[in-house]
């Protein structure tokens, strides 16, 4: 679902319609950072991509929001955890503010504090952002304002 809604793949038949003019953003386990690259240096360039240009201050409160500790940001993303990683996947969906969210697993790997940060990110986005969640996660799932479970 996700990936026909990225435009990733093509359905076999019917079509998939997104509003026009809406900027799309991932988080998924395929999503690829920049091992050589440290953690500030991933999210400009994933911002420049989009025409978006970061301070320090931004880059900061980033950070924060996603519960990367300040000192990571200089640090080479290949010395991440797995955790830090899907932490500074999710500080660049934020960056790009995207119209419409694409996440898949997006919990994956994080700790509590990662869950908690997730969910008020969520939350906050959920008003005037549109957000796909796929997902096994029971908790995600009480995230969501509607829900399509598909058959196993």
């Amino acid at each position: 679902m996700l990936k026909l809604a990225g435009k990733i793949i093509r359905p076999d038949s019917g079509s998939v319609t997104l509003p026009e003019n809406f900027s799309v953003a991932a988080v998924s386990p395929d999503m690829k950072i920049y091992d050589a690259l440290t953690a500030t240096e991933n999210l400009r360039f994933f911002a420049r991509l989009r025409g978006k240009n970061l301070s320090a201050e931004k880059i900061s409160e980033l950070a924060s929001r996603v519960g990367l500790d300040v000192a990571a940001l200089n640090v080479r993303t290949e010395n991440f955890s797995t955790g830090m990683r899907q932490r500074l996947k999710f500080a660049i969906v934020l960056a790009v503010d995207a119209e419409i969210w694409l996440l898949d697993e997006p919990t994956a790997n994080l700790d509590d504090d990662g869950r908690k940060k997730f969910s008020a990110a969520i939350d906050a986005a959920k008003s005037d952002k549109i957000i796909l969640l796929a997902t096994n996660d029971a908790t995600e799932v009480e995230l969501c304002d509607e829900a399509i479970h598909l058959p196993l």
